[in-house]
């Protein structure tokens, strides 16, 4: 399977939704990311096959930010290199299902016409959780950084929120 549709009414009938969801590594997603050319970041297998150091960053690994964090490098989507890549987050599925699915349809002449009368991405309740139990409660705001805030909420929403 690869992508799927799926058409339901609210609770009181009044409004119909359909829902778009492309299986996490599915082959649709695998053949999107491809003829897009979207960049995925490597995982930590990829730097196995670098033997020398380069650029002050040592053998074997990927390279290091100022907190120790791993930085990986982002390179466009091969099925030739895909053990090579880590997995495709929820952020990149969205962009690859709205990619496609723009070429297609416009949104925004639907709503126009008052065909539909919105779009929207839904969020997968479990993750809502854990973003809000750990990035958006008042009493979090203040912590000492470990990187786990910024990394969840860039996986989440993508880089422009994040940054």
């Amino acid at each position: 399977m690869g992508l799927a549709l799926k058409a339901f009414e609210s609770i009181d009938g009044d409004e119909a939704y359909l829902c778009v969801k492309l299986e996490r590594d599915s082959k649709v997603l695998r053949h999107l990311a491809r003829s897009f050319r979207y960049r995925l970041p490597f995982n930590r297998e990829a730097y196995k096959s670098m033997t020398k150091d380069f650029a002050g960053h040592k053998a074997f690994q990927p390279p290091k930010n100022m907190y120790g964090e791993e930085v990986f490098a982002y390179h466009v989507y091969s099925e030739s290199l895909r053990e090579k890549f880590q997995p495709f987050r929820d952020v990149d599925i969205i962009r690859l299902l709205l990619r496609i699915l723009s070429q297609h349809i416009n949104f925004q002449e639907l709503t126009n016409q008052g065909v539909i009368s919105r779009y929207f991405i839904a969020g997968r309740h479990a993750e809502v959780r854990k973003l809000h139990r750990h990035w958006v409660l008042a009493r979090k705001w203040f912590w000492q950084y470990s990187g786990y805030e910024e990394n969840y909420v860039r996986d989440y929403f993508g880089e422009e929120v994040a940054f």
